[in-house]
């Protein structure tokens, strides 16, 4: 590889705080230096990928295939989680249509923001941007990069998989917390970084490469100061004053594996790391590792209202609205609202009756569960019955069932509640059915 494009990658690439502290400025940088398509394309980026990890020693490369796996898991899991929170916006907003109705000038800025706060998270990230091409700069002739790649356990094969998924993760991340690096982590420079190093200060003369690495050191402290250490079975959180147990055999071989109870590393242990104690990764062990989604994760949206029953598939807005009830437990429901009050766009449903609450969980747990069409009629005339009483006005009769009847995939809801109308009327009380019967 040529040494003009080695150095490129130390010195003309925007650094990742400057996404945060001057976005404008640091995107214009970017795409600046991704208008030079003789120097930034796929295959480029997969060879400086591979020159970097051919110039690290055998511990440093399982270092990468073990952080690879915690990518690709964690991708995983905010595909997922975007998925869901998604669906709604995309139905009930025609989101979709209003993006691609909108004009570059007025997309931009929305962009910069997801774009500026992923990339200044982590170096990694930002360096993933030179993968990045074209409109949101999300793709570059890299199927024909992956293809002659795509059967290849060596470096090659490690360098494009590592490549591909920090491409994907900076496209879908939120900003979140990161992963400290392990404790075990190689501390030598290779010869390459020390390359790089050198050609940095070469760039600048002595006052600017001071600033640069002032700055440089600055970052690094407030990024370190954020991320945290998470327990392998179940993805808690180290807390300040704790120290999550280490696998011992994946220690003596530099492989930092964190517990957070005895309990949790026998479970992970039967699950998924049996297959990879103490021993050494390649790509595809490593890939199957992230092929295993956390317990708390993999049972959230069954832990509130139990698994479906066998035949029943639930919408992906029925999915979306179980995960609102997983965040905020004591809520009885999630309604969109049709006119935003403070800013938010989902109100919850939370009902003080305690024999009217028992019998509106028990029938929404039974809608969630098998779809039964009763138990949904049930409990949308109760949310509609409880925002009459209450004279809520950012909530519309129509756009309430239309929630319902999506998530459910009812179209007569409608009409079902025109009948359970009538026969609420005819109460003394004008009461729904679930205020006075399960």
């Amino acid at each position: 590889m040529h040494p003009q494009s080695v150095l490129m990658t130390s010195v003309i690439i925007p650094q990742c705080h400057e996404a945060i502290s001057a976005p404008k400025a640091w995107n214009d940088a970017f795409e600046r230096l991704l208008d030079n398509r003789k120097l930034i394309n796929a295959r480029n980026s997969l060879e400086s990928c591979i020159i970097e990890m051919q110039n690290r020693s055998k511990r440093q490369q399982q270092e990468d295939l073990d952080e690879y796996s915690g990518l690709m898991l964690s991708l995983r899991c905010l595909q997922f989680d975007i998925a869901v929170e998604t669906a709604g916006y995309t139905h009930q907003y025609d989101l979709s249509a209003k993006w691609l109705a909108a004009t570059p000038a007025e997309r931009g800025p929305h962009v910069l923001v997801g774009l500026s706060q992923a990339c200044g998270i982590s170096p990694n990230l930002d360096k993933a941007r030179l993968s990045c091409y074209k409109e949101l700069r999300l793709s570059y002739h890299w199927d024909a990069v992956s293809a002659a790649h795509q059967d290849s356990q060596d470096i090659d094969g490690i360098a494009l998989a590592y490549i591909l998924v920090l491409r994907n993760k900076l496209i879908k991340l939120p900003k979140i917390t990161v992963q400290k690096p392990s404790r075990t982590r190689d501390k030598e420079r290779s010869p390459l970084d020390n390359f790089l190093q050198k050609g940095a200060h070469a760039a600048h003369n002595k006052e600017e490469a001071g600033i640069f690495t002032k700055e440089m050191k600055a970052a690094f402290k407030e990024r370190t100061a954020n991320k945290g250490r998470y327990c392998t079975g179940c993805g808690a959180v180290e807390t300040a004053g704790s120290a999550f147990k280490r696998c011992a055999p994946c220690f003596k071989i530099d492989r930092e594996v964190l517990y957070c109870s005895v309990g949790c590393q026998k479970k992970d242990w039967k699950n998924r790391h049996k297959a990879t104690c103490g021993k050494e990764l390649d790509l595809q062990s490593a890939y199957n590792l992230a092929t295993f989604i956390p317990e708390n994760a993999r049972t959230a949206l069954s832990g509130i209202v139990g698994p479906p029953a066998k035949g029943f598939k639930r919408t992906v807005e029925l999915l979306q609205q179980i995960s609102h009830l997983e965040h905020y437990t004591q809520a009885d429901y999630a309604v969109t609202r049709s006119v935003y009050q403070n800013n938010e766009d989902t109100g919850l449903m939370f009902y003080t009756s305690p024999l009217a609450k028992a019998h509106f969980r028990a029938r929404r747990d039974k809608a969630m569960t098998t779809g039964d069409q009763a138990s949904v009629a049930y409990i949308c005339e109760y949310i509609l019955w409880d925002i009459e009483s209450r004279r809520a006005s950012d909530f519309v009769v129509e756009k309430v069932v239309q929630q319902l009847s999506r998530e459910y995939a009812f179209p007569g809801l409608a009409q079902a509640m025109v009948n359970l109308k009538a026969i609420r009327d005819q109460h003394p009380q004008k009461w729904p059915h679930l205020q006075y019967a399960p």
